[in-house]
């Protein structure tokens, strides 16, 4: 995936295994509830999250990898944070 800032913080929302809206996501986040949705869709596309009924958006084992794996590398001296 690409890193990008805003499909980073979404997934990493999503990573705390709750079920949640792109509603909930967007007030949660402060992104734009449309960039939430566009981002759902990309990231369901990419096996990350599931779609769960109406509205409600789940983490998949996939995504919560690749979320620890994103904060990790995010952590990282090389990552080129400043700590």
């Amino acid at each position: 995936m690409e890193r990008r800032p805003t499909a980073v913080k979404v997934l990493r929302t999503l990573a705390s295994g709750a079920v949640l809206s792109p509603e909930r996501i967007s007030s949660t986040t402060n992104i734009a509830n449309q960039t939430v949705r566009n981002i759902l869709v990309h990231l369901t596309s990419l096996s990350y999250v599931d779609r769960i009924g109406y509205g409600k958006y789940k983490i998949t084992d996939f995504g919560l990898e690749q979320a620890k794996e994103l904060s990790q590398a995010s952590n990282s001296p090389s990552s080129g944070g400043t700590k």
